[in-house]
């Protein structure tokens, strides 16, 4: 960490601090500035709710004139413990300690009973209140914490600062390093978490007299909390405790033994944080060889290529064997910690369960953080966190879904895009959002969001927030709970109305999808097509209802066999796997003539009916409407995988009236490829749609979906929208005038 530290007083004269010189170093160590917006709105959604629900209280006990209510009712307020457990320099518990200064008048015009007011110097209205009010907040209300202790220091000057116009000038500045600004690790704790209460119930005796020491400000509090901590390392998996000394790790319940612990040294049940709240880090937990072969080599990060940094890496080593060494330690140190990270005695959030397989992804401290600090929340009180955004739509973030939306209240999801620069040291293309999490079962069907906003204003802007439901996180996604990110509130409820109008794939089951060829594993069983008995097929050769050009591989009668079984004698749906959000159309989709196999770039339908063409029709009719993919546009990466498919809402041939109608378009879609398909003409009898052209087909087909659907004439003008990219604005402007066309006559 950089060994610049700046102060800098702000136009309404407040102190800034803060450290890094540059943005590779504030970046590698997640030190990032947090505009004051952010801290002001958090901490008013979190330090400002529970100091009026506890104010509030001790008014009510005034009414009641019940002396043991009113002195319960004071003690409650003056109990509020918040934390910062990243606070690097301090801005969020300057934020607190701000809001809670500006409480005091507040305060005084309270009526105590002089009993009760003589005890507790902060509810008068003078001068020496409002000292006595602001050290009593520094001193027993906010609490930091930080693997940095540069960043400690900086905290406890950013707070000592903000404190000092009511302090008297002979009262000399409180030494909160230690008491509540604590230098460790707050991820990675010596005592399990799954076990604190039997093993904190071996050092009973221990922890009633360090928690008497802290109390009373002894000096011997430090030697007893020193020892303490190191009969602890015991706790740690081995290889993890040789590490303690550099990663900081400590039990933080014995750091702050009046949080955790009753008087008599018994582990309090449910004790933790009333408000935690801050900016945690974003990085992800592994080597970063950047940094540390930097640190020995100016010109290193100016290597271009991977290959070059590995040849400079053998060079360092020669020159240098006690970097090799260092390096060594590095990676064994990240490996320790993936393990605690992993082990469920500590968290059990971090994986789930999707689609019979366990989630995997690398460890990003962000969501380790997101748990631990829930861990060491109190029930029923407030976290607001700043993270990415992934939080609501990774795959590896899962578990930590299901921890939210299973067991507590989302409030808030406010999301962010960089564009910009609101942290100037990350990518213009990166999303963030304000997480506010109450730790009890919400006992409401909503919660609040917004996506892609750029300014900061909106956070104020109640307007900007759509109402999130519960039951379309649960119902649309039962197994990943991932948010859908839509950017206006009217593209919002477009998703919700189609999303929840059918069933998804994955309880319908019209289709069953797999690959038949690998195309870089089976890659031997693929010969010239003059050569092969089957050909072979693969994405770029078609498209929506389309063949665009032939195969020039095959492959052998035996292998085909081995691969589908009698699959490949019959038509078979076959859905692109390769596809954009930003490509004018993703789902593509079209029916592979009889006798053809393909590689797995073409997801292919499996244990074909042969004796259900029409219902095939249909459902690939679905498949290439707009209305399909405008919801898979929302979901979609690069990729199109099962995964994605299933949460489709695609309804059976009996759910649709006007199933006749799509299938008879989709037939003459499909006869307009040739002769592969004429044998369609006696499997599915009729000719209504025939001749017309395939740009009026498309229109016709999508109209009969959108109706299925129920969507207006507004909605489909709205979805239409959604697909007018750059490079696609002409085509689909004209192809949204043929399906109003189409619409409008049918509604006439």
């Amino acid at each position: 960490m950089s060994q610049n530290v700046q102060i800098r007083i702000e136009d309404n004269n407040t102190p800034v601090v803060f450290y890094g010189e540059d943005i590779v170093e504030q970046k590698n160590k997640g030190a990032y500035y947090t505009d004051e917006r952010f801290v002001n709105y958090m901490v008013k959604q979190t330090v400002e709710i529970e100091f009026e629900k506890r104010f509030s209280k001790l008014k009510n006990a005034l009414k009641s004139g019940e002396l043991s209510d009113i002195q319960a009712s004071v003690e409650y307020l003056l109990d509020m413990k918040i934390a910062d457990l990243s606070s690097g320099g301090g801005s969020f518990l300057r934020g607190a300690f701000q809001l809670l200064t500006r409480k005091q008048p507040l305060m005084s015009t309270l009526n105590l009973p002089k009993e009760i007011e003589e005890q507790y110097p902060y509810f008068r209205e003078d001068d020496e209140s409002i000292y006595q009010w602001e050290k009593y907040i520094l001193e027993h209300m906010i609490y930091g914490v930080d693997i940095d202790y540069k960043a400690i220091i900086i905290s406890s000057l950013t707070l000592t600062l903000s404190s000092i116009e009511h302090r008297p000038k002979e009262m000399k500045l409180p030494s909160l390093i230690g008491r509540n600004l604590i230098h460790q690790n707050s991820l990675i704790n010596t005592v399990p978490y799954y076990r604190r209460k039997e093993i904190y119930a071996n050092y009973r005796q221990e922890l009633k007299k360090l928690r008497k020491l802290k109390v009373e400000g002894s000096e011997k509090y430090e030697i007893k909390r020193v020892e303490l901590q190191s009969k602890l390392l015991k706790y740690l998996p081995e290889k993890l405790r040789a590490e303690s000394t550099f990663l900081h790790i400590e039990a933080i319940e014995v750091n702050l033994p009046e949080i955790f612990f009753d008087e008599n040294g018994d582990f309090i049940e449910n004790s933790g944080f009333d408000v935690v709240i801050g900016n945690p880090p974003w990085e992800i937990w592994k080597p970063n060889s950047d940094e540390f072969f930097s640190q020995y080599d100016d010109t290193y990060l100016s290597l271009s290529r991977k290959k070059k940094k590995t040849k400079r890496q053998g060079e360092l080593f020669e020159t240098m064997p006690r970097i090799k060494d260092k390096w060594e330690e590095e990676l064994n140190r990240i490996e320790q910690g993936s393990i605690y990270f992993r082990h469920t005695d500590n968290f059990s959030n971090q994986s789930w369960i999707v689609e019979g397989k366990r989630t995997g992804s690398d460890i990003n401290l962000y969501k380790i953080s997101v748990e631990r600090f829930l861990q060491l929340l109190k029930p029923d009180q407030h976290l607001s966190l700043i993270v990415p955004d992934n939080l609501m739509t990774d795959l590896g973030a899962t578990g930590l879904r299901h921890l939210i939306f299973d067991n507590y209240d989302l409030e808030e999801f406010l999301s962010f895009e960089n564009r910009l620069g609101i942290f100037q040291t990350i990518h213009r293309s990166y999303k963030f959002a304000v997480t506010t999490i109450k730790k009890s079962p919400s006992q409401r069907e909503e919660f609040k969001a917004f996506f892609y906003k750029h300014n900061l204003d909106a956070l104020n802007q109640e307007n900007e927030k759509m109402a999130y439901t519960f039951s379309l996180v649960k119902e649309a996604e039962p197994e990943k709970y991932s948010l859908f990110e839509p950017r206006t509130i009217k593209e919002f409820n477009l998703y919700q109305k189609i999303k929840l109008k059918f069933p998804p794939l994955r309880e319908t089951n019209v289709i069953r999808l797999s690959s038949d060829f690998h195309k870089t594993n089976d890659s031997a069983s693929f010969i010239p097509i003059e050569e092969a008995d089957y050909p072979l097929y693969e994405g770029k050769l078609m498209n929506q209802f389309k063949l665009v050009d032939t195969p020039t591989e095959g492959v052998s009668e035996s292998d085909i066999l081995h691969k589908t079984g009698g699959d490949y004698e019959h038509y078979r749906i076959g859905i692109r796997s390769i596809a954009s959000a930003t490509n004018q159309r993703s789902l593509i989709a079209t029916l592979l003539p009889r006798y053809t196999t393909a590689v797995n770039n073409l997801l292919i339908e499996k244990d074909v009916d042969p004796t259900k063409i029409q219902e095939k029709l249909f459902t690939l009719g679905l498949l290439n409407s707009y209305v399909l993919d405008f919801v898979l546009k929302k979901l979609v990466n690069t990729n199109i995988n099962q995964t994605y498919l299933k949460q489709l809402p695609i309804p059976t041939i009996s759910d649709v009236s006007c199933s006749d109608e799509i299938i008879q378009i989709v037939k003459q879609l499909l006869l307009k490829n040739g002769p592969l398909y004429e044998e369609l003409e006696d499997l599915v009898p009729g000719d209504g749609f025939k001749g017309l052209s395939h740009d009026d087909l498309i229109a016709e087909l999508n109209v009969r979906v959108m109706l299925a659907f129920e969507l207006t004439r507004e909605d489909i003008i709205d979805l239409m929208k959604t697909f007018e990219t750059a490079n696609h604005k002409t085509f689909v402007e004209e192809e949204t005038q043929r399906i109003i066309a189409v619409y409008d006559r049918i509604n006439r």
